[in-house]
């Protein structure tokens, strides 16, 4: 099969397509032409668009050797930061084609695991494909032959009896050696069938021509969310590293109250948390405690990032996602009916605060405050 770049004839390839990112191809030229920018391969009758990677080109001699990344190479490119706001919801769609536009990619279908982020959604500074994963929701990306950028499930065509011919089939690795004339009937994605005993998807493909000599693997393991052959055990062994502590917050709804403690839901099911109940709370306020609606949201912590010690921290605000009416117990009172206008009094606990600067005595006595409301939500109830 004849290999060309730029109309170069290339006398060695290795070309890699994972189920998830940009394909690349490492060459190796028969001389040592001047290829740079968005170029054509060719591999016999197939053609790819890709860019060369300058910084990971050069010439050694009269032989000149060349990475070349799918697309325009512009998913590596680091961005700035950006912030964006939309109380109808950010959309994942524009955050992605910001990306694509800031680093010069051509955006294709856009699949993502949710058509909305939220009310904000913050861009941290870094590769341009981490906000593109970021839109996706976890969804795969994928650059195509085009070189144009796809998120969502890659297409998943039967490939045609007699168009491959499988060569050998490793099944501890899941790897099935192949031979073809025509690249473009083995797309990653694409199902194998004929010569094996129980159909195979392809998730990852190598393509290696040599001195004539063209070997093709095909990886099959992983399932539709897969990273790739490389990628799928060290996002295993990162897991298996970092599941040992939860930390940071968690979005959770509120499914009814058990007594003083919560009955929660988890809101994203891919953070592999499951429903908890009952929890208790720990809003951080000295003797205030909340009677929460039913589909109210939540954030939990883990105290020390320990499995076994999950706790409320924090309730939706008005203007929050999820925000229903609660009732608050503050400071010991009894709990009952508060809107805007209305008489209420509270009753502060003996030992809460201090009846002079100067004695520093604590008050000894239970104190009732009355007053009346004269702002906030008419959808909160204080007692």
């Amino acid at each position: 099969m004849i290999v060309t770049v730029a109309g170069h004839q290339v006398q060695h390839l290795r070309l890699c397509v994972p189920h998830s990112g940009a394909w690349f191809a490492e060459v190796t030229f028969l001389e040592a032409p001047d290829v740079s920018g968005r170029v054509l391969l060719a591999l016999g009758s197939t053609n790819l668009m890709g860019s060369v990677v300058e910084r990971m080109s050069g010439t050694r001699g009269l032989q000149r050797r060349a990475l070349i990344v799918g697309g325009s190479g512009g998913w590596a490119q680091m961005l700035p930061p950006k912030s964006y706001h939309n109380d109808a919801q950010v959309k994942a769609l524009l955050v992605a084609q910001d990306a694509a536009r800031e680093c010069g990619e051509e955006l294709g279908s856009f699949s993502p695991a949710d058509d909305r982020l939220g009310a904000h959604f913050v861009r941290r500074s870094g590769p341009a494909s981490s906000a593109l994963k970021a839109a996706a929701g976890g969804r795969p990306w994928w650059v195509d032959y085009q070189g144009v950028t796809h998120v969502g499930d890659r297409p998943a065509p039967q490939i045609e009896p007699g168009a491959v011919e499988v060569v050998d089939f490793d099944a501890s690795a899941n790897v099935v050696t192949l031979q073809t004339d025509d690249i473009s009937a083995i797309p990653v994605g694409g199902v194998l069938s004929d010569g094996l005993d129980a159909p195979q998807t392809i998730r990852d493909l190598e393509i290696v021509i040599e001195e004539e000599r063209l070997l093709i693997y095909a990886w099959c393991g992983g399932d539709g969310d897969s990273r790739g052959a490389v990628m799928d055990p060290l996002r295993r062994l990162v897991q298996a590293i970092a599941g040992e502590e939860l930390h940071g917050t968690y979005r959770y709804r509120v499914v009814g109250m058990s007594g003083d403690r919560v009955d929660l839901q988890i809101v994203r099911r891919r953070t592999g948390l499951p429903d908890v109940l009952p929890v208790s709370m720990m809003p951080g306020m000295a003797g205030v405690h909340a009677e929460l609606s039913p589909g109210s949201e939540v954030l939990v912590q883990f105290a020390d990032g320990d499995a076994a010690q999950p706790v409320v921290t924090h309730f939706a605000g008005r203007d929050g996602a999820g925000w229903l009416p609660v009732s608050l117990d503050i400071m010991g009172g009894d709990k009952g009916a508060a809107r805007v206008d209305d008489d209420v009094e509270v009753t502060i606990p003996s030992g809460t605060f201090l009846v002079s600067a100067q004695s520093g005595v604590p008050n000894p006595n239970a104190v009732k405050v009355s007053g009346k409301i004269t702002s906030g939500s008419s959808k909160v109830v204080i007692g």
